[in-house]
C-alpha cells in the first residue's frame, strides 16, 4: 500500500503558503522610495486524528487547489482491523480537506474502515478510495473503491464488475479518472511490474490491492463509469487528466512476457475514445508524471536493458523526447511547477543525475535549451 505516497516519507502533512508583503526599498538615494511585492511563505502543519502520522499523496497529484483547499490522509489512534493487510501504517486512516485553517474529516463509505483523497479540483470535489467493510472473495484483502467527495457526501464510483476501484484525478468539468477491476481473469495478477526498481503486481501498484482480475483505466462522469480499454494487454491505469478531458496513464501494450515476467508498460494518451501508445525511451517501462492542458506529458522511461530511466517530454504527434542527464547515467526525477501550471510557455523544471555527486536542478525550454540553476 506504500505506493499512495511519494517515495519520502512525510511523517506530518504541511503546506507551504506564500502570503503577499509589501517592503519599502530605496533603490536610489535621488529617487523615491518605490515598493515591491514579494512573498513570505507560512508553513501549516496539518496535524492528524489522534495518530502519529499524516500525509499527501505522491508529486503527481493535485493535493492542493487554487483556492488554497488541501487533502490528503491522517492517522486515527486506532489499530486497522485488517492486519497485516493494512490499508497504510496498520493504523485507520481518513481522508482530509483543509481549508481556511479548518481541518475536516472526509469519513469512508458506510462499514469502511479507512480512506484517502489523493486530488481536489478548483471547485473544491475531491477524489480518492475508501474501504468498503467488504473482504474481496478472490484475494481474501479488504475491499476498498474509488470515491467522490462532494459537498460534504461521500460517492462511490463503482467498478466495472469487479470488485475494486481507485479514483486518481478530477477535473474542473468533474469528470473522474482512475482504474477498476472488471471480471475477466488476469494472467498477470500476481506478477511484479521491473519499473523504476521493482514494484508490486499491477493492482497492487495502482489500485493498491492485490487481484485475480483486470485492471481497466476509467472515465467517471454524471454517475457513469467509462472503460477507456487498454493499448493491447489485459491492463491499464488513468492517473493523470485535463480540461480538455484529455486522459494521461499506463497500459501493457500486449500479453507477451518479457524476460522481467510481464508485458511492456507504456504510458498512454486518451481522448475522445482513442488511446494513444507515447512509446518508450528503449525500455520496458514507462509512466507520465503530469499532463498539461496543451495535451503534453511529461514523465520517465526505462533505457533499453531496463537498468536506468530518463525523463520524457511527449508533444503530439510524438515522438517522446528523452531530456537526458548531466552526463550521470540514471535516476532522474520530475518534479514540475511551471509545466503543471499549464505550461503556457513551454517550460518546465526537473531534477537530473549529474556525472559528480550533487544532482542539479535544470529547467528545460521549449525549444530543448537548458537553464542550469545550480
Amino acid at each position: 500500500m506504500n505506493s499512495k505516497t511519494s517515495a519520502s516519507v512525510i511523517r506530518t502533512a504541511f503546506i507551504v503558503l506564500a502570503m503577499p508583503l509589501y517592503l519599502s526599498a530605496q533603490e536610489d538615494q535621488e529617487h523615491s522610495r518605490e515598493h515591491h511585492k514579494q512573498s513570505r511563505y507560512k508553513v501549516i502543519d496539518m496535524g492528524t486524528f489522534g495518530g502519529p502520522n499524516s500525509l499527501f499523496s505522491n508529486p503527481s497529484s493535485r493535493v492542493i487547489n487554487s483556492q488554497g483547499t488541501a487533502t490528503g490522509a491522517a492517522d486515527t489512534a486506532m489499530p486497522d482491523p485488517y492486519d497485516p493487510n493494512c490499508f497504510f501504517d496498520c493504523l485507520i486512516d481518513h481522508a482530509f480537506v483543509w481549508k481556511n485553517g479548518v481541518r475536516t474529516d472526509l469519513g469512508t463509505l458506510p462499514r469502511g474502515s479507512s480512506s484517502f483523497a489523493y486530488w481536489v479540483n478548483n471547485r473544491g470535489l475531491i477524489v480518492g478510495q475508501s474501504q468498503n467493510g467488504l473482504i474481496d472473495p478472490l484475494t481474501g484483502f479488504p475491499e476498498a473503491n474509488g470515491v467522490l467527495w462532494k459537498q460534504s457526501q461521500i460517492v462511490n464510483l463503482g467498478t466495472l464488475g469487479g470488485n475494486q476501484s481507485n479514483a486518481n484525478a478530477i477535473n474542473d468539468h468533474d469528470q473522474v479518472v482512475g482504474g477498476a477491476l472488471n471480471k475477466l481473469f488476469d494472467p498477470f495478477a500476481d506478477s511484479p511490474l521491473i519499473g523504476f526498481g521493482t514494484l508490486g503486481s499491477f493492482a497492487q501498484t495502482y489500485i493498491f490491492t492485490p487481484a485475480a482480475t483486470q485492471t481497466h483505466a476509467f472515465l467517471w462522469q454524471d454517475g457513469e463509469m467509462q472503460d477507456l480499454g487498454t493499448l493491447g494487454g489485459p491492463d491499464s491505469n488513468a492517473l493523470l487528466l485535463n480540461d480538455s478531458g484529455q486522459v494521461a496513464g499506463v497500459s501493457f501494450v500486449n500479453s507477451i512476457a518479457n524476460p522481467s515476467g510481464v508485458p511492456t508498460v507504456d504510458p498512454f494518451v486518451w481522448e475522445q475514445g482513442r488511446m494513444a501508445d507515447l512509446g518508450t525511451l528503449g525500455g520496458t517501462f514507462g509512466a507520465p508524471y503530469w499532463l498539461n492542458n496543451r495535451g503534453q506529458v511529461v514523465g520517465l522511461s526505462n533505457l533499453a536493458g531496463d537498468m536506468t530511466y530518463h525523463p520524457f517530454l511527449w508533444t503530439e504527434p510524438g515522438p517522446m523526447h528523452d531530456l537526458g542527464t548531466l552526463g550521470g547515467g540514471h535516476r532522474n526525477r520530475i518534479l514540475d511547477q511551471q509545466f503543471r501550471r499549464g505550461g503556457r510557455a513551454g517550460r518546465f523544471g526537473g531534477h537530473r543525475c549529474s556525472a559528480t555527486p550533487r544532482d542539479s536542478v535544470e529547467a528545460w525550454q521549449r525549444d530543448g535549451s537548458r537553464d542550469g540553476a545550480g
